[in-house]
């Protein structure tokens, strides 16, 4: 589950079915980037999901993360 992502974010996320040289995909928000363009966000290779920031988590009632 994620927030929207700005259209003024510098990466954006791969459409269903376009190609990308590196395709990465978190398996938290389901997104896609393509992990072999270098951004400020994306350093090569990409050990985080770069939209991390836009993430929901559930959380039970002491917090914990579901």
């Amino acid at each position: 589950m994620h927030l929207p992502i700005p259209k003024s974010y510098p990466v954006q996320p791969l459409a269903d079915g376009q190609p990308a040289k590196d395709r990465a995909t978190c398996d938290h928000c389901g997104l896609s980037w393509d992990d072999g363009v270098s951004t400020s966000i994306t350093p090569t290779p990409a050990g985080r999901c770069p939209f991390e920031n836009y993430h929901i988590y559930i959380t039970d009632e002491d917090g914990y993360i579901l």
